[in-house]
This record gives structure tokens, C-alpha cells and sequence, in this order.
């Protein structure tokens, strides 16, 4: 589905998709997501969602996705994150959040990721306090949070 210019996917796109290890949806004009659009995708890998539009994410759009461990969610127009989106994601070993407009976290935002290796905030309005706060809970191998 990447490169292309779809602007919105309707709910259940990927219902019988079940055993689906790789999504590629980068490089359209997203601007959200559906909830429970992912439910069925327990098999998913890696997940491409960068150079969309997105601005804001439904709560619990990733919670299904318990084998997912590469996430690339860069050069949106995030501003915000729920509470618990990546709560579950306990195989994520790269995260990519670079270029979009975060200037905090929820509490809690990183708990479980305990296997990430890689994050990308580079980009972001985040100040020194938050990233400090990152690096203290976080051990990546190259985090680049500058």
C-alpha cells in the first residue's frame, strides 16, 4: 500500500489478513487511522507508517501486535501520544518517531519495551528534561534523541 496517495483506509482492510508478517503504508496522506484497524494482524513484523499525516493516533491502535518489532512512524505531524500506545509491543526492537511535533510523553510511555534497541526522536520539540528522562528508562544501542 505505500506510495501511494491514499488518504484514508476503511475499517477491516485487513480482515483476513491474519498470518500478514509485513505492512507497508508509508508515503501517502493518512491523516488518521481507523480504530482496531491492526486487531487482526498478531503476526505483523514490521509495520511502515512514515511520511503520512498523521496527527493523532487512537488509544490502543497497536495492542494486538505483540510480535511487531520494527515501527516506523517518522516525518508525521504527531503532536501527541496516547497513554499506553506502545504498552504490549514487548518484542519492538526499533521505534522511529523522528520529525514529527512531540514535545512530551504519557506516563509510562516506554515501560515494556524492554527489548527496543533503536529509537529515532531526532526532529521533535522535546526539551532536555523529557530526554534525559528517555535516556534514564531506556538502554537502546543508538538512540538518537537529539
Amino acid at each position: 500500500l505505500f506510495n501511494n496517495r491514499l488518504s484514508a483506509l476503511p475499517a477491516g482492510i485487513f480482515a483476513d489478513l491474519s498470518e500478514l508478517r509485513k505492512l507497508y503504508m508509508h508515503n501517502n496522506r493518512l491523516s488518521e487511522l481507523p480504530a482496531g484497524i491492526f486487531d487482526v494482524l498478531s503476526e505483523l513484523r514490521e509495520l511502515t507508517l512514515f511520511s503520512n499525516r498523521l496527527s493523532a493516533l487512537p488509544a490502543g491502535i497497536f495492542a494486538d501486535l505483540s510480535e511487531l518489532r520494527k515501527l516506523y512512524m517518522h516525518d508525521n505531524r504527531l503532536s501527541a501520544l496516547p497513554e499506553g500506545i506502545f504498552a504490549g509491543l514487548s518484542e519492538l526492537r526499533e521505534l522511529y518517531l523522528n520529525n514529527n511535533s512531540l514535545s512530551t510523553f504519557p506516563a509510562g510511555f516506554f515501560s515494556g519495551l524492554s527489548k527496543l534497541q533503536q529509537l529515532g526522536l531526532e526532529g521533535n520539540s522535546l526539551n532536555s528534561t523529557v530526554l534525559h528522562c528517555v535516556e534514564k528508562h531506556l538502554s537502546c544501542q543508538a538512540c538518537q534523541c537529539r
